[in-house]
């Protein structure tokens, strides 16, 4: 019993972790997650549109039938570009961490090749 309170406490540390957001200097911004949004929603793919005051982001997902939006963010030019930022540095990140990411494959189709030697 005693393994499962400490897998559950780590569960719990790693959810308080990712519920804070990195602003791109050394703090973390604490926010608040409403319950609503912490299983948060699966996208592959997003469509952005712009016009001169704000961006739009339409997150989806293609391998549902419905073609339905999941989730819309509009933000302005400016918080737009940290976005953007923020998204580079986290992919570097990543890519550091586990390999670099084809443009086109899929992380199922990549270990898959790791798992057959290719």
């Amino acid at each position: 019993m005693a393994s499962n309170k400490s897998a559950t406490s780590l569960n719990q540390a790693e959810r308080e972790k990712r519920d804070e957001v990195t602003t791109g200097k050394e703090e973390s911004l604490p926010l608040h997650l409403p319950d609503e949004l912490k299983a948060g929603v699966f996208s592959n793919n997003a469509f952005i549109d712009f016009n001169p005051e704000q961006f739009n982001l339409d997150f989806f997902n293609i391998a549902r039938m419905s073609n339905a939006v999941v989730a819309r963010v509009v933000t302005t030019p400016q918080s737009f570009k940290r976005f953007t930022m923020l998204c580079v540095q986290q992919l570097k990140k990543y890519e550091e961490k586990h390999g670099t990411l084809s443009r086109h494959e899929s992380a199922k189709e990549k270990n898959a090749g790791e798992k057959s030697g290719g």
